[in-house]
């Protein structure tokens, strides 16, 4: 039996969040997890205004890709790729935008497909049981992925990219949900029917507060609080209505979320709500794995091969 391998890290770049993790495969070629971290830049602000990556979101994802290497590079993990998502694939400057941070940080910026990005959160989220079905909303798309990532559905429509719309047109709850609905539908329509599938499982920021959600007494977010936490698309849309009501600042005050959050997620929860609704049901498990471990234990496979 071999030892463990050599320590790697991988960083899943999207429209909101940059996340961090760092880890090896230990002896029995499990995951080891050595460092994870999360920055919010905020990439794909205005993007849906402009169809462009602004110089400002730019800067800070920058800024958040050089803190976080460093984190990685302190931990004994160094930095070997950056997974680049739907925000990248939107844009009209993606591919620029992705090619300039590549160049500062010195590690490569991946582009994956949707159809990649589903494949990434199926494996991550659900490992060995291929059964399962994941749902993951991002800033700018939500994915649908189950049979192994043989069958997944990308929906252009995420919970940055909702709340911006509805910062042009003013927020409305059935607005919100009907364009979720749309999008996800139609995307839907060009796949083949979704196939026979075991556990619903929910991953990305949104679901993540979506599982501290549930644990409403507790004082701050943890995400401890949110893995297996199991949530229904009923009360999703209720705590979009509740949080939609109350001004940034008053929702990560008075509800256990991430407070860099709190201005999309209202919009990501009726992203999470429709798409449970879209495929018929009513209620899924939080999982907080995703692209991120599965990207790692790509890299680490395939050094040690």
């Amino acid at each position: 039996m071999s030892g463990p391998s050599q320590a790697r890290a991988v960083i899943d770049l999207g429209t909101q969040s940059a996340v961090l993790l760092g880890g090896r495969l230990d002896a029995t070629g499990e995951l080891e997890v050595l460092v994870q971290d999360a920055r919010l830049p905020r990439l794909g602000e205005g993007l849906a205004a402009t169809g462009a990556l602004g110089t400002a979101p730019l800067e800070r994802a920058a800024a958040a890709l050089v803190e976080l290497r460093g984190l990685a590079e302190a931990a004994g993990c160094p930095l070997v790729e950056v997974v680049g998502t739907a925000v990248f694939r939107r844009a009209k400057n993606g591919e620029q935008v992705a090619a300039e941070l590549a160049r500062r940080l010195g590690v490569p910026l991946r582009v994956v497909s949707g159809e990649e990005e589903a494949r990434l959160a199926h494996a991550g989220a659900c490992g060995g049981s291929p059964s399962g079905l994941v749902i993951d909303t991002g800033g700018g798309s939500t994915e649908l992925v189950t049979d192994g990532g043989a069958w997944a559905c990308s929906a252009p429509v995420g919970a940055s990219w909702l709340a911006e719309q509805a910062r042009l047109k003013g927020w409305d709850l059935e607005a919100q949900r009907a364009e979720a609905r749309a999008r996800i539908q139609q995307a839907l329509a060009e796949v083949p029917p979704v196939p026979p599938h075991g556990a619903v499982v929910l991953v990305g920021g949104t679901a993540v507060n979506a599982g501290s959600l549930t644990q409403r007494g507790a004082a701050a977010f943890r995400v401890e609080a949110a893995e297996a936490a199991r949530v229904e698309a009923g009360q999703l849309l209720q705590w979009a209505r509740e949080l939609a009501a109350l001004d940034e600042a008053e929702r990560a005050a008075r509800f256990p979320i991430e407070a860099e959050r709190a201005g999309t997620l209202p919009s990501g929860l009726v992203c999470l709500a429709e798409a449970l609704g879209s495929i018929g049901v009513r209620e899924a498990a939080v999982s907080t794995r995703g692209l991120r471990h599965a990207a790692l234990l790509d890299a680490l496979r395939g050094e040690r091969r």
